[in-house]
């Protein structure tokens, strides 16, 4: 990304780059609509595939879509992990036992995707000058792992969504015994009752809350907009009183 065209809380059209309001082109890497919408996005191509233009957000979501698989139901679900022999073996392991069960199911896909997050790309991070995500914390070459469940029914709605979760909590409890886990949870691939915003660390998590006040000191964005990890209710950290406060997260 080399530009964001955003609308403020306050009605207000600003762009958004690393020369103009630089704090908000850090964190909308990560933020979401912390403090903004986005109006327009001018993105760098891709080598392999690009879908480069000016455009809003939502052509851009109706591309994506037409591409998904239609009429099924899914769940999405993540988690990363420092890169391990045996990892791979163990969570594959461990997914296979609670899809066992469920594999006869008409219309069930169960996919895991290993994706690599090598450290490169924290050395990049931060010479492109970071990202609120926290991914130039890292000092190991990572995994990003996804469990991609697909089913027709809505009457299977919760067996799947609890063999899911179960799936991934065993995973999540492995990787602490093995000491390969990472607090990462990628946004695009998170399940609603996942942490989001805990994985971007405390540091940047104040730093969305002080952006979010700065551009949209009313909360137009953190009550009215539906959806998404607001950072309003993620331990809201009143910096006057000194005190932190919990809440749950708003999805």
């Amino acid at each position: 990304m080399v530009n964001f065209e955003l609308v403020t809380g306050a009605g207000e059209i600003i762009n958004v780059n690393a020369s103009s309001n630089s704090d908000l082109f850090v964190g909308l890497k990560g933020g979401v609509e912390e403090a903004a919408i986005y109006d327009e996005i001018l993105v760098i191509p891709d080598l392999i595939a690009s879908s480069m233009r000016i455009t809003n957000v939502s052509s851009l979501t109706d591309e994506l879509s037409a591409a998904s698989t239609a009429n099924t139901r899914n769940l999405f679900l993540t988690a990363t992990f420092n890169n391990s022999a045996k990892m791979y073996e163990t969570y594959i392991n461990i997914s296979n036992v609670h899809l066992e069960p469920l594999k006869n199911t008409t219309g069930l896909t169960w996919s895991l995707l290993f994706q690599p997050i090598p450290r490169i790309v924290s050395d990049h991070s931060i010479a492109a000058r970071g990202n609120i995500m926290g991914v130039n914390r890292n000092k190991e070459n990572l995994i990003l792992f996804l469990i991609y469940i697909t089913w027709h029914l809505e009457s299977d709605d919760a067996k799947f969504t609890k063999a899911g979760y179960t799936t991934l909590n065993e995973i999540l409890a492995t990787g602490e015994e093995l000491g390969v886990s990472n607090p990462y949870v990628y946004l695009n691939y998170a399940g609603k009752e996942q942490d989001v915003l805990a994985g971007y660390g405390e540091e940047n998590i104040g730093k969305m809350q002080t952006l979010s006040k700065k551009y949209d000191p009313a909360g137009i964005f953190q009550s009215l907009v539906p959806g998404g990890w607001k950072i309003l209710f993620h331990n809201l950290y009143d910096m006057s009183a000194g005190t932190k406060t919990t809440h749950n997260l708003c999805y």
